[in-house]
């Protein structure tokens, strides 16, 4: 309800921040408050053309609690002549964002051994905190990989009394193997350095013999 779309700067914006084919834009708006539509553009084709395309970045800004799922409709609207009448097609597509508010050690997402989970860091979300159950006795290998585009991080590795355990430094992509003493949560820590992106987390244990 309380977020908004931006264009971006209206000076550089289309110019910028757009590619057209074969269309002109009549009119836009964006940074609409309230319920509702957000933004549009609305387009028409330059000379009677056959073929059309638009590609666009915009930014989402979301203004509510980061413990919150967020949701926004994307809809094209195309009227086009098929030679005996005109056509209107209509393709929504449904964005949405999970909560992320692991930002501190007493806000560690819990999580589990042998999945991979999504996550996001970059200047305004510098850090996530997960905290996951570990027997005494095992191996854990906790295996970040950033993607889409990846950010430089750092990889930090918690016991269960707080104390820094293992740590990788600097780099797009972690791998920490670490022999664990004992039972209970362990945290991990994932800091942004520089850029933004998303990546993978994975955590899995094996025991003495090697077996998950």
């Amino acid at each position: 309800m309380s977020s908004q779309i931006d264009f971006f700067n209206d000076k550089s914006w289309p110019k910028d921040y757009v590619s057209l084919g074969n269309l002109s834009i009549i009119r836009h708006k964006d940074f609409r408050s309230g319920c509702g539509l957000k933004a549009f553009v609305e387009m028409s084709g330059v000379n009677y053309p056959k073929s059309v395309s638009f590609s666009c970045f915009a930014h989402w800004v979301l203004r509510s609690p980061e413990n919150y799922t967020h949701q926004l409709e994307v809809r094209f609207e195309i009227v086009y002549f098929n030679g005996t009448a005109y056509k209107r097609l209509v393709q929504p597509c449904l964005l949405k964002i999970r909560p992320d508010d692991n930002n501190s050690f007493e806000k560690a997402e819990e999580i589990a051994t042998g999945k991979t989970y999504l996550g996001y860091i970059g200047p305004n979300d510098v850090d996530d905190y997960y905290r996951v159950y570990l027997n005494g006795g095992s191996t854990v290998s906790i295996k970040l990989k950033g993607i889409a585009p990846p950010a430089l991080c750092d990889l930090e590795f918690y016991d269960i009394d707080g104390k820094l355990a293992a740590y990788s430094k600097y780099d797009v992509s972690h791998n920490i193997t670490y022999a664990v003493s004992s039972s209970g949560y362990w945290l991990i820590k994932v800091h942004c350095i520089v850029n933004h992106g998303f990546y993978n987390l994975t955590v899995e244990t094996h025991n003495q013999e090697g077996v998950k």
